[in-house]
């Protein structure tokens, strides 16, 4: 990916078609590389370890860099806002590989970078996946809204929809007694602030109604003199 954008600045400055057009089999491998490596996830892959270190490990430079660059193509590279297909797809991948990433970064930490293995999730692993997608969501909202992007609050919607999802549907029943109370009123909580926080600053806000430029005229005694004279 980064060789796609170097390739593709060099373009840019020396108007070289051929660079360009190289450029753009590079982006179209390096995305199809990334898409692999999604579907080659820890998860898949038994005995494949990711390393021991929370975040600066593997996954960093599988899933975190690579996204992070598909969303700076998209919302700063000119050819991507042209064209709708490589728009949407780098726009898609952005968000798969991030929220993959950090989906990862949890699995990690509770299974020692992949050496433990067990049969069955532990309880708090369930609670803080629905807490990192959480983290997640509000992070690309903040994002959408810092920036102005539709994108971002797009996808940030599309997280808190899946965390939702997950809470009501696999939380449930997969966590009991305290875990599960922690779940839905965090769940809650940050439904409620993150809806307060998109009123706010995204949903445009009514007209108030103008005064009128001038106040009606008083009606006008009847004249004393014509009364008298009448």
């Amino acid at each position: 990916a980064l060789m796609a954008f170097g390739l593709r600045w060099v373009a840019q400055a020396g108007s070289r078609p051929t660079i360009d057009i190289a450029a753009r089999l590079v982006a179209l491998g390096a995305l199809g590389l990334g898409v692999l490596l999604l579907l080659l996830n820890p998860w898949t892959q038994r005995g494949v370890t990711v390393g021991q270190l929370p975040i600066f490990n593997l996954l960093l430079a599988a899933y975190a860099v690579p996204g992070l660059l598909a969303a700076w193509a998209v919302l700063r590279i000119a050819d991507l806002k042209v064209s709708v297909v490589w728009r949407r797809a780098f726009a898609l991948y952005a968000l798969a590989a991030v929220f993959a990433w950090v989906t990862f970064e949890v699995w990690a930490w509770f299974h020692d970078g992949g050496r433990y293995r067990p049969r069955q999730t532990f309880t708090a692993e369930f609670w803080a996946y629905s807490a990192a997608w959480l983290a997640l969501g509000a992070a690309l909202l903040w994002l959408g809204i810092r920036h102005a992007s539709r994108e971002l609050r797009l996808a940030a919607l599309a997280v808190l929809g899946l965390t939702t999802f997950k809470v009501f549907l696999v939380d449930m029943g997969a966590l009991v007694g305290l875990w599960r109370v922690l779940s839905f009123l965090g769940l809650g909580l940050a439904l409620i602030g993150l809806g307060a926080i998109y009123q706010r600053f995204v949903l445009p806000r009514p007209a108030a109604p103008q005064a009128p430029d001038q106040a009606p005229a008083a009606p006008q005694a009847p004249d004393q003199t014509t009364r008298s004279a009448s």
